[in-house]
């Protein structure tokens, strides 16, 4: 049996606009897919940094009865473990709230724009339109 030459070899026209149609879809679904999911992952960012700041300053309140007393001002960085969040800090002597407002690549969030735990524990979230989500970013 004699070969044909160029016979069965390399890919027709059809198989490779349906090999591309495939992977477009798959890029089409999977890459918002991702990005999502990278953003939920960084918002542990925010969630660990405000758990610590909530916890160091409860420590200082013991040792100092206060907030807002001078040796409790340095127990919160400015910024996220990771770098995607900055950290600020209202206290009074019987209260304070940290918020945490994504920044960077992370500042396109708009599911969480905005985390925040008080003295109470109480957590809470709120999106760019400035709805509560705190069942989704905490």
């Amino acid at each position: 049996m004699k070969r044909v030459a160029g016979a069965g070899q390399g890919f027709t026209l059809i198989e490779l606009m349906v090999v591309v149609a495939i992977l477009g879809i798959i890029a089409v679904i999977g890459y918002p897919s991702y990005l999502q999911y990278t953003e939920r992952a960084r918002r542990t960012d925010a969630t660990t940094t405000l758990l610590t700041a909530a916890q160091r300053l409860e420590r200082c309140y013991t040792k100092t009865m206060a907030y807002d007393h001078a040796d409790c001002n340095g127990v919160v960085n400015a910024a996220s473990a990771e770098g995607y969040y900055s950290v600020s800090v209202t206290s009074t002597a019987a209260t304070f709230v940290v918020e945490a407002t994504p920044t960077g690549v992370q500042a396109n969030d708009a599911t969480c724009s905005e985390l925040s735990i008080n003295h109470l524990g109480q957590q809470q979230s709120i999106d760019s339109d400035g709805a509560d989500s705190s069942d989704s970013c905490w």
